[in-house]
């Protein structure tokens, strides 16, 4: 599972994902977390690492990423581990960042486990989705970064509706931005 990210080359983690199309999105999440504790869950090779303070901690499945990540921020934290097997662990942040990332996973049902698993471990969730809201679901593999098969998915905003879970939504250029706060 996840073979897209967890086979990349030293190559393509040094290189991957620098999308300019993203910036505001990323600005404004970075505004908000200011220098509070924050995990980043999809950190890739720690391009955005330096928009956070000195609390920041990057998690991502790629071991070529998290290597890379290290590399450019040797003063910042990265974790590579899947992130259902890493909140396992007794962890909590003020603020859990996650741009395009559910909408990767290969079933609606494990980016629903990750999202809860988000909401129980911070305070606040940020969630920036490139691919909802959609009145359909539609599950499809598609050609992505460098070239490998990829999973771009569509989910129905209701299948991530929950109870004592409150969502404010921003439109930040093409991404739809959720807070997410238990309430």
């Amino acid at each position: 599972m996840f073979e897209e990210y967890t086979s990349l080359t030293e190559q393509e983690a040094k290189t991957f994902v620098v999308n300019q199309k993203d910036e505001p999105v990323k600005a404004v999440m970075a505004e908000r977390v200011g220098d509070a504790t924050v995990l980043d869950v999809g950190c890739a090779n720690g391009y955005d690492a330096d928009r956070y303070g000195n609390n920041y901690t990057g998690l991502d499945i790629s071991e070529e990423l998290i290597k890379h990540a290290k590399l450019r921020h040797p003063d910042k934290t990265f974790i590579c581990k899947e992130v259902r097997e890493y909140f396992k662990e007794d962890v909590h942040y003020d603020y859990i960042v996650c741009k395009s990332v559910l909408e990767h996973t290969p079933s609606l049902e494990i980016a629903q486990e990750i999202y809860k698993l988000m909401i129980e471990h911070c305070d606040v969730l940020l969630v920036a989705w490139a691919m909802i809201p959609h009145n359909t679901y539609k599950m499809a593999q598609t050609t992505g970064h460098f070239g490998k098969t990829i999973w771009q998915n569509w989910f129905k905003e209701s299948a991530f509706a929950l109870p004592n879970v409150s969502i404010s939504k921003k439109k930040v250029n093409q991404y739809s931005l959720w807070t997410v706060t238990k309430v």
